[in-house]
C-alpha cells in the first residue's frame, strides 16, 4: 500500500516504440510538513497538461510547490521545472555540473536539454548526498545513469524515489538499462536503494517491493494508446492493463 503522504501524479510507463523512446516518467507528489508540498520529477512538455490537471484536481496550483527535487537532468525528467516559480528546485552538483560542463557531449548522452537547463541553473540549488529537505525526508546519491542521479528517500514509511537508478522491474531483474556514468556505480546503486528501502518507486514504472526475488506491484497498469491512422476510418485504441 502506497502511504496517504506519497501520490503518483503521473505513472511511469516502461515502453518504448520503433521510432524511439516515449519518455514517460513517473511524476510524485509528497507531502512533506502541513500545507508543504514536493514535486519530484517534472516530466517533459507532452506531460504538461496532464500534469497540471492533477495538481488542479488535488487542490493545487504550481505555486503551492515548495520544493522540485529532479532526479537528473534528462529531458523527460526536468523539462517542467520552470512552472514551479515559487519552489525550490534541487539537483546533486555532479549532475548540474555534468551538463554545464558539456561531459554529458563526450558521453553520448543525447538527452539532455543543455539550453533549458543553463538558462534555469540560477534556480537549482545542489544538494548532497543524506541531506534533509524536511523532516525524515532526504536526498541520496544514486549515480550510474548519470553521475549525479538523485533519489529521495522518506524515511518515516520507508520508501524511495529512485528515478532513473532503477529504471523498471524488468531491467532491474534481467539486465541494467543504458548508463552514461558507470554500470558498475548503477549496480551499487540500485543494491543501497533496496537495503534502504522496502518500497521503490521506479522512474519508469509503477511503485513496488522486491520480495524474494519477486516484484510486487502496489498500483495497476493502465495505458492507452490512440491512433487516427486514416481519415476515413475511426481511430484505433490499444488498451494496456495489467
Amino acid at each position: 500500500m502506497i502511504p496517504n503522504k506519497l501520490k503518483i501524479l503521473l505513472s511511469g510507463v516502461p515502453g518504448f516504440s520503433s521510432r524511439g523512446f516515449f519518455g514517460w516518467c513517473t511524476i510524485a507528489l509528497v507531502k512533506v510538513n502541513s500545507g508543504e508540498y514536493l514535486l519530484f520529477d517534472t516530466g517533459h512538455h507532452g506531460d504538461r497538461l496532464t500534469l497540471l490537471r492533477e495538481l488542479e484536481r488535488m487542490g493545487l496550483s504550481p505555486d503551492k510547490i515548495s520544493h522540485v527535487v529532479v532526479s537528473h537532468l534528462h529531458f523527460d525528467h526536468c523539462l517542467n521545472m520552470h512552472l514551479f516559480k515559487k519552489a525550490k528546485i534541487y539537483a546533486s552538483e555532479k549532475e548540474l555540473n555534468y551538463v554545464l560542463s558539456n561531459e554529458y557531449e563526450a558521453k553520448g548522452d543525447p538527452f539532455v536539454p543543455y539550453a533549458y537547463v543553463k538558462d534555469l541553473s540560477s534556480r537549482i540549488a545542489t544538494v548532497e548526498d543524506g541531506q534533509e529537505l524536511a523532516p525524515r525526508c532526504q536526498v541520496v546519491l544514486l549515480p550510474g545513469h548519470t553521475p549525479g542521479s538523485l533519489g529521495l528517500f522518506l524515511e518515516d514509511v520507508k520508501v524511495i524515489l529512485v528515478g532513473d537508478a532503477i529504471r523498471h522491474a524488468w531491467e532491474l531483474l534481467h539486465e541494467p538499462g543504458i548508463c552514461f556514468h558507470s554500470l558498475q556505480e548503477a549496480e551499487k546503486s540500485a543494491k543501497k536503494a533496496l537495503e534502504i528501502a522496502e518500497v521503490v518507486v521506479p522512474g519508469h514504472d509503477r511503485p513496488f517491493k522486491l520480495e524474494e526475488g519477486r516484484v510486487h506491484y502496489l498500483e495497476d497498469f493502465h495505458l492507452e494508446l490512440i491512433f487516427r491512422i486514416h481519415p476515413h476510418d475511426q481511430p484505433v485504441t490499444v488498451k494496456l492493463e495489467s
